[in-house]
């Protein structure tokens, strides 16, 4: 029975930590090696993981400094032994049968990495689906880039995944960079030829305000153009086909980085160069992405706003936003 590592980075978690590493334990597929890499947390994280390796023989905990999110994998991917490798970040949840499901889906294809659906945990009584398939899907190596870059059925993220081994003995996360799943993915899909979905939605991830990707803008966050860059260097030079893909992708990443540089309520002047360039990439892409029956409404009214430039009236709809997610949630209770 072949070994499944999974590589768990931990910090400052500790209100979701042992829902997480739950439901790895209670995986249908048991031959587990569940890798805890404390992060340097200022929370009770550490005594946690350890309190969990007494508990059960499959964990191993990793105590380091804080590196990030990045160095934590790395460190992780340094210990695993296991002949497939999946990620699950510990704010999150999977389902029993999640790795059993992908571990098959591999074994049944000519592939080596399976992926499948998510849940978008909004609140702890309400979820939304995404990157789901109706059925059991096998993508080749173009159509996966294309799946990724419309954030159709497949998502750039490693942690509704499950990885050969062997395509990570030389590949590893940049330490230092946010969003680093990205050119991973892309490098693991086109060294894999390719990636099968499950048709299953297993993954739970869970929306935190306090999250990075929810952060304020910060200087961190522009290593998104050069992230751009490599996708369209390194793995889309061979498909020049997706290049409409490839425009829906960077204006539905830009937009994002405009608005949350708009909706800072001081300290904008500091960011008139990053705007410029995400700008440059965004005037390029707006009709394409505008007209895309792939992106939803939603998403068009952000972009519209990006268009008009309109930060007040940005604020104001992310303020209600929030309010009405917020009134739902209570009324959920």
């Amino acid at each position: 029975m072949d070994l499944i590592s999974v590589i768990v980075p931990v910090y400052n978690v500790e209100n979701y930590l042992s829902k997480c590493i739950d439901s790895i334990l209670a995986q249908t597929y048991t031959n587990l090696e569940i890798i805890l890499v404390d992060d340097g947390s200022p929370d009770n994280c550490g005594k946690i993981c350890d309190e969990y390796a007494k508990k059960d023989s499959r964990i191993k905990v990793i105590h380091q400094e804080n590196g990030g999110l990045s160095a934590a994998r790395n460190a992780g991917l340094d210990t695993a032994t296991g002949d497939y490798i999946g990620f699950v970040d510990s704010d999150d949840y999977i389902e029993p049968d999640m790795y059993n499901c992908l571990h098959n889906s591999i074994i049944n294809s000519k592939v080596k990495i399976a992926c499948c659906g998510r849940f978008r945990e909004i609140t702890s009584n309400y979820s939304v689906k995404a990157f789901c398939c109706e059925r059991a899907t096998e993508f080749n190596i173009k159509e996966a880039f294309s799946e990724m870059l419309l954030q159709q059925r497949v998502d750039v993220s490693v942690c509704d995944k499950l990885f050969s081994r062997d395509l990570l003995y030389d590949i590893r996360f940049p330490v230092g960079e946010i969003n680093e799943d990205v050119v991973v993915v892309f490098e693991l899909i086109k060294k894999s030829n390719g990636i099968i979905h499950s048709g299953d939605v297993f993954y739970h991830y869970v929306s935190r305000e306090d999250s990075i990707c929810h952060s304020e803008y910060n200087e961190k966050k522009y290593v998104a153009i050069k992230h751009l860059n490599q996708i369209k260097d390194s793995f889309l030079s061979p498909y020049p086909s997706l290049e409409r893909e490839f425009k829906i992708y960077s204006c539905l990443v830009v937009h994002s980085l405009i608005l949350d540089v708009l909706s800072l309520k001081k300290g904008k002047s500091k960011y008139k160069e990053h705007l410029r360039d995400y700008y440059c990439i965004f005037n390029e892409c707006f009709l394409i992405t505008l007209f895309s029956k792939e992106v939803d409404l939603t998403t068009k009214i952000k972009i519209i706003l990006c268009k008009l430039r309109t930060p007040r009236l940005f604020r104001a709809l992310k303020w209600i936003y929030r309010k009405l997610a917020k009134n739902r949630k209570q009324s959920m209770g």
